[in-house]
């Protein structure tokens, strides 16, 4: 209960894609089709903080 999240190998810490209010929806859904994912965060690019 005291091992680090990262130590455990929990979660993704490379290679994460997110997408910014700037973005359009068809970038959007090209990214998640083409790398197979099933969706992604909402970012504020400048603070990188989810929104």
């Amino acid at each position: 209960m005291y091992e680090r999240v990262a130590d455990l190998k929990i979660g993704t810490y490379t290679g994460i894609h997110y997408a910014t209010q700037e973005m359009t929806l068809l970038d959007v859904l090209d990214m998640i089709i083409d790398n197979s994912i099933s969706g992604v965060p909402i970012v504020d690019e400048s603070t990188m903080k989810v929104c």
